[in-house]
């Protein structure tokens, strides 16, 4: 049961946030960029930092109001689709009487307290972008005070060498998270945005479910997936601990990971004629096995290969465009212009190559 992004954020879609966040970094990268020119004055670097921390701040403000709308939209879709499976045909007075304005309080504080998390990671973020930068401008400041202390370095150049530093030492805006992994901020809010909303949904179907009475639940099944997900999907689970037919459902099975597209929905065994092929037996099933087979393996490989290929694509635009603006074209025109690698991709990297030089003079 693949759950499409616009049903669970709305009319602003996670993909048209991704975009905002993409040029929002790109235009961060532009002010910091500005930073390297040589025959900027102090003022001129001192402004160009101010609107990068600006831009920051709006991106800030955005990724909050689109956490709050998606939570609720999740939520909503979660709660509204509780009973929909891919196993039976569900019938539509089933939960009818599990209103959601009996409810209105518990739904309240699920969805506050789902806005709280996910507001707090993409904060984390911004955050840290933002010492990054600005520690990174002070200890460069300071490093050139000590140059010209002991090399004669005017204070001129001093400062001129410590804003074309900038860039090369903090490069594209990244966050490291609570597991050490490295993220480029638009990647990192834009797995955020995609993933409240999911965890919205699930949350909703399980409260819609204990408001019932109802104990099962089933997880979605997509091919190809990762090696997480793979023992995980397709099951039925119970919260039930003295059920032994099923395995025991623990709320980090969905979603699995960030970016995962798995939904749960509420299972009604009396509706299901296949319903005791689902009774896997409480601990019959490695739930940390990868059960899939080589030829999935290879197939979810290489959607990995692709991702990876895209990601960079989009990284080394960034790259481009940090430099030479809207010179750099499209990210269309852009991969367009590498796959044919004419002339036109020459001149273009030409160009890169030369708007990183120092300006003198």
């Amino acid at each position: 049961m693949a759950i499409p992004d616009r049903a669970l954020a709305g009319d602003m879609s996670a993909a048209l946030m991704a975009e905002v966040f993409e040029d929002g970094v790109k235009a961060i990268e532009r002010k910091i960029a500005e930073l390297r020119a040589a025959h900027r004055s102090e003022v001129h670097a001192r402004l160009a930092y101010r609107s990068a921390m600006l831009e920051l701040e709006r991106l800030s403000g955005e990724a909050g109001r689109y956490i709050d709308q998606a939570a609720f939209d999740g939520y909503r879709s979660g709660w509204d689709r509780a009973f929909d499976s891919t196993l039976y045909a569900t019938p539509r007075e089933v939960g009818a009487r599990v209103q959601w304005q009996n409810f209105a309080k518990v739904n309240t504080a699920a969805i506050e307290q789902i806005t709280y998390a996910a507001r707090r990671s993409a904060d984390a973020a911004f955050l840290q972008v933002g010492r990054r930068i600005e520690d990174i401008y002070r200890q460069r400041g300071l490093q050139a005070a000590a140059n010209q202390m002991f090399t004669g370095e005017s204070l001129r150049e001093a400062k001129r060498r410590a804003a074309r530093d900038l860039l090369a030492r903090t490069g594209s805006p990244h966050f490291v998270d609570v597991a050490g992994r490295h993220w480029k901020l638009d990647s990192y809010c834009s797995m955020v945005l995609r993933t409240t909303p999911r965890e919205a949904y699930t949350t909703a179907t399980r409260v819609r479910g204990e408001a019932g009475g109802f104990k099962l639940y089933h997880l979605s099944e997509h091919h190809p997936t990762c090696e997480l997900c793979a023992p995980l999907q397709g099951l039925v689970y119970t919260t039930d601990q003295d059920d032994r037919r099923y395995e025991l459902w623990r709320d980090d099975y969905c979603p699995v990971h960030p970016n995962c597209i798995h939904v749960a929905s509420i299972y009604i065994p009396d509706y299901d004629s296949k319903r005791d092929q689902r009774q896997t037996g409480r601990g019959n099933r490695d739930l940390e096995a990868d059960p899939r087979s080589r030829r999935e393996k290879a197939a979810y490989d290489a959607t990995q290969r692709e991702n990876a290929r895209l990601a960079a694509l989009r990284n080394q635009h960034s790259r481009y465009y940090s430099r030479l603006g809207k010179d750099a074209g499209s990210i269309q025109s852009f991969a367009r212009k590498k796959r044919a690698g004419g002339q036109a991709w020459k001149d273009l990297q030409a160009k890169y190559r030369a708007a990183g030089q120092p300006i003198t003079g």
